[in-house]
């Protein structure tokens, strides 16, 4: 891994240091990019994006004709879950993933936590 690229650091409440991507970025130069769980559209878009850049190569159709079909079963399911609530309870990054997802497709979470601590979290 010393000789690699890029590490792709996957969860938005990691710390900045103490992870094996900084270590591999302060030992070896190994680039880093932080991105959030692939859970959704929005996550996975900069997760499939970053993987193309790296390789050169573009999304594989298999991938982006899959994509298409979970943005037209949003669309089909909009007018179930639209304006439900939710409570997402469990480790730091999953609550951060399924909250982001659930808001993606119209859930609304009214309450996320997590016996998780980090310290990322902010008290309202």
């Amino acid at each position: 891994m010393g000789r690699a690229r890029l590490s792709l650091e996957l969860g938005r409440t990691l710390a900045e240091s103490g992870t094996a991507a900084a270590s591999l970025e302060s030992r070896f130069g190994v680039g880093r990019r932080k991105l959030g769980w692939p859970l959704g559209v929005l996550e996975s878009d900069p997760f499939f994006a970053a993987l193309s850049e790296l390789s050169g190569r573009p999304v594989p159709e298999k991938h982006v004709k899959e994509r298409g079909r979970l943005v037209d079963s949003y669309v089909d399911a909009h007018k179930y879950v639209f304006g439900r609530r939710a409570v997402v309870y469990g480790e730091e990054d999953l609550v951060v993933g399924l909250a982001s997802f659930l808001s993606e497709i119209g859930v609304q979470p009214v309450l996320c936590a997590s016996g998780g601590r980090s310290g990322r979290w902010k008290r309202p």
